[in-house]
């Protein structure tokens, strides 16, 4: 019983991930342009969108607070670049951590390695 009383009260009390979400990780001045992202999760799976200059498609799996996402980006040349992020869902944040598999950088610069995304309330 009291296993069963502490499952349901951890799931009361889960943060959702789903919703609109904001990073200023492009932003060279405070007025910047902030970018959105839009999450949404079915059980353990999370999908989204982040949206810069065009829409780029998201997709991860959830563990707790923990988020593993990967970005599907073209790049100029056509070809499709997949960018790995671990996240971490802190109640209005999630701080962003670039998984490199070949030790490049991302390509949206080396800010992109570490960075916070905002709720939008």
């Amino acid at each position: 019983t009291t296993i069963c009383f502490f499952l349901l009260t951890s799931l009361a009390f889960a943060q959702s991930v789903d919703g609109r979400w904001t990073t200023g990780l492009h932003a060279r001045e405070p007025d910047g342009q902030l970018i959105t992202l839009t999450l949404r999760s079915d059980g353990r799976k999370l999908t989204g969108t982040l949206y810069e200059n065009q829409p780029i498609p998201m997709e991860g799996s959830i563990e707790g607070n923990t988020l593993k996402i990967k970005l599907k980006v073209t790049t100029s040349n056509g070809s499709e670049l997949i960018l790995n992020y671990t996240a971490i869902l802190e109640g209005d944040e999630i701080k962003f951590t670039y998984q490199s598999e070949t030790g490049r950088p991302p390509v949206f610069g080396p800010a992109a390695q570490e960075f916070t995304a905002k709720r939008v309330k």
